[in-house]
């Protein structure tokens, strides 16, 4: 797999626009869950833009890069999890629905023949 190599800026003012470094930085996080995980470079780059950002020591910088990397893949098997659940709550809503269509077919069939319709189903039958 390809690393996300970094444009090379590491030191950034506190009067300058972030978006750019933060973009960056938030593609090189979206690989933390891949099966190779961060490179040791871009994880050096992320150390160095954060150091640059808030003036921690190199320690202090590696501490919360790590801490924003184990986020990082928190979020995404989270994000997983949910997404795998919605996909089989969906996938049973459509069977749910097929099951009543497939149902009502029927009821709506043996109306149309006038044979007789479940007790259950039949309007003559239901109180109002």
């Amino acid at each position: 797999m390809r690393s996300i190599g970094y444009s090379g800026r590491c030191a950034v003012p506190h009067h300058t626009d972030l978006a750019a470094e933060r973009a960056e930085a938030g593609r090189i996080l979206l690989t933390a869950s891949s099966h190779s995980g961060i490179s040791s470079d871009d994880r050096g780059y992320l150390v160095q833009l954060v150091s640059a950002a808030t003036g921690f020591t190199g320690r202090d910088a590696e501490r919360r890069v790590d801490t924003a990397i184990a986020g990082a893949k928190n979020a995404i098997a989270k994000s997983r999890r949910s997404s795998v659940i919605l996909a089989f709550s969906v996938a049973a809503a459509l069977l749910l629905g097929a099951a009543i269509s497939w149902a009502a077919a029927g009821v709506g069939r043996r109306h149309r023949h006038g044979e007789r319709v479940a007790h259950w189903f039949d309007p003559a039958t239901s109180r109002s």
